[in-house]
């Protein structure tokens, strides 16, 4: 399952406890094996015009819940490449 950035309506305003529980009900809507979905960031997710701290708080926030924020995935012939 691909699920395509935005993951959350605005990470950049959420507390450390506010993101906690956001990641606690996305987890129980995307109820899948985590080795099945591929994740991509937007810009609600690592601030899209941010720099220097908060951009960097937002980016380690989403790389520890879910994974790095550019990747690849080779299927057969196909290829995805996700850069943020």
């Amino acid at each position: 399952v691909l699920v395509l950035g935005d993951l959350f309506d605005s990470a950049r305003t959420l507390s450390a406890e506010q993101h906690a529980a956001e990641l606690e009900r996305f987890w129980s809507v995307f109820a899948w094996p985590r080795s099945r979905l591929r994740l991509m960031a937007g810009n609600h997710d690592v601030g899209y015009a941010l720099q220097g701290p908060q951009k960097e708080l937002l980016v380690q926030r989403f790389e520890t819940a879910f994974g790095p924020l550019n990747w690849e995935l080779r299927l057969g012939p196909l290829r995805w490449t996700a850069v943020a």
